[in-house]
């Protein structure tokens, strides 16, 4: 039914108290007294015809006025957890879980000015982070407003998530004695179910990634990223059919990926993966589709990263910067080509297509 269906529908049972009343005899009854005084049949019916459109013009005002009640109502952001006690219940369960916030001064933030933080303390009108990368903390941060962006299971299962936005006010920051910081949050009156990233993230099936091989980013001597293979050397660390002790994709996108690196492969390489860090990536995939390998090489900054508390392994978020492409006929150099927003095509629609195979797979169990 259309809002002028609802409102006459609604007008017209508004309206039969009003015509009930009016029965035959009330009204001959109010004939008659106004006969009586003089008043013809032909201005009664005037009168009474005043009356019930002053009723019906009241009626229509007062359902007016719940329509656009209605529609304010509707008109709250979707997706929005607002309840005092479900925003401590969703943090509680932050915690809980180790989950990682990513915190930054700009609603969209470059590849560099996000770092990642860990849920230490919840008070009733406070967040107390722990940011794991090593910053130096700036007065005239307080007061200053933050984006902030995690991800939380709401279940046991890991693999399902949500993932929320708020923004919070720094109200307080300390150095502790190993150089780590605490940043003080006022609670969030709003979290947001949104996610940071547009790309689909996909944990990919293993048995079609079939390696991935990792450099630290080697510079020419013009100074950007060098150019030929023969000069980087060999791999500092592999992933392979044979060696997945070192190395796990947590997750892939266009845009980026996570990497759950050992604490063995830190002992052995000497990496730290600090934010700002580049890596050049080597990747091998598998298509199903076209029964072929797909190689890509990849330009990635260290984005954040997080420290297992139990494991002391390190999970690292890398973005992708520029994509390496052969350069004419040598086989042994590539050209970097920088990237936009939509990251490395290619890799997204093999994502793409891993994400719906898994979906229908899914559906039809």
């Amino acid at each position: 039914m259309n809002a002028s269906g609802f409102l006459s529908s609604t007008a017209h049972r508004a309206l039969e108290p009003l015509a009930a009343s009016l029965d035959r005899s009330f009204l001959n009854t109010v004939q008659d007294r106004f006969s009586g005084t003089g008043a013809s049949p032909e201005l009664l019916r005037i009168a009474l015809l005043t009356l019930a459109a002053a009723a019906a013009v009241g009626a229509l005002v007062y359902l007016l006025n719940l329509l656009v009640l209605s529609r304010r109502r509707r008109a709250l952001p979707t997706g929005a957890v607002q309840a005092p006690s479900e925003i401590r219940q969703i943090f509680d369960q932050a915690q809980t879980q180790r989950a990682k916030i990513d915190l930054s001064f700009s609603r969209n933030p470059t590849k560099d000015q996000s770092v990642s933080c860990s849920l230490e303390q919840i008070r009733d009108e406070h967040l107390v982070l722990e940011v794991t990368a090593r910053i130096a903390a700036k007065p005239h941060w307080i007061g200053r407003t933050v984006h902030c962006y995690m991800r939380v299971s709401p279940g046991r299962d890991p693999q399902r998530a949500n993932y929320y936005f708020f923004t919070a006010d720094i109200a307080g920051l300390a150095t502790q004695a190993d150089g780590s910081l605490r940043l003080t949050l006022t609670m969030p009156d709003t979290l947001r179910l949104q996610q940071k990233r547009v790309h689909l993230r996909l944990d990919p099936p293993m048995e079609y990634m079939l390696g991935l091989a990792l450099w630290p980013e080697r510079q020419g001597p013009d100074g950007n990223t060098e150019t030929s293979l023969k000069k980087w050397g060999r791999p500092v660390m592999l992933l392979h059919a044979a060696r997945r002790d070192l190395l796990r994709v947590v997750n892939v996108s266009a845009g980026g990926m996570r990497l759950d690196v050992t604490r063995k492969a830190l002992r052995e390489t000497g990496l730290e993966f600090e934010p700002g860090e580049r890596y050049i990536l080597l990747a091998e995939l598998y298509d199903p589709d076209s029964k072929r390998k797909q190689r890509l090489w990849c330009l990635a900054r260290v984005q954040n990263r997080f420290e297992d508390f139990d494991t002391r392994n390190l999970e690292v978020g890398v973005s992708f910067v520029a994509q390496g492409l052969p350069a004419g006929q040598d086989k042994d150099t590539l050209a970097w080509r920088p990237l936009g927003e939509d990251g490395i095509a290619l890799l997204g629609d093999w994502v793409n297509k891993r994400h719906l195979e898994r979906y229908r797979k899914s559906g039809a169990q």
